[in-house]
């Protein structure tokens, strides 16, 4: 076999590889979080001074490995998103300038009718890590309410 063809196999055979691991991760189930437990159980305050005080430490802990995380605050906003979403923001007691975000999956938006700003309330999600638009905001996806 000449040099070309040993070529075109590799990069065949790479391309395959490449696509079927690409296919499984994009099909790969997200995980159930209504009928799982929390990995990690914090507050809006906690998580807020984690990302605060060492960002990649937070992220270890919070972000890598998608850990199912309950997190509890007083609501301070709650939002309708464009894509039919609802998100709750939990109103920051801390030192630190931000809040902490949580967006709500459609099956349990009907839980948000007996929601009112200024509550305590409970969600479990999974955490996206922390964004610095204007504000930082810590970023919960995929979040329902725990009983």
């Amino acid at each position: 076999m000449n040099l070309k063809k040993i070529i075109i196999i590799v990069i065949l055979v790479a391309t395959a590889i490449s696509v079927t691991v690409g296919l499984y991760l994009y099909n790969k189930p997200h995980k159930d979080i209504l009928g799982s437990s929390a990995d990690i159980v914090v507050t809006d305050d906690q998580i807020f001074k984690a990302f605060e005080t060492n960002e990649t430490n937070a992220i270890k802990k919070y972000v890598t490995g998608d850990p199912i995380i309950q997190v509890s605050g007083q609501i301070a906003e709650i939002t309708k998103n464009t894509d039919s979403t609802t998100t709750v923001i939990f109103q920051n007691k801390s030192k630190y300038n931000g809040n902490v975000s949580c967006t709500i999956i459609k099956s349990e938006s009907e839980k948000l009718r007996n929601k009112k700003v200024g509550e305590n309330t409970c969600l479990k999600g999974q955490c996206s890590g922390m964004q610095e638009l204007i504000d930082k905001e810590i970023i919960f996806l995929r979040c329902v309410f725990v009983k």
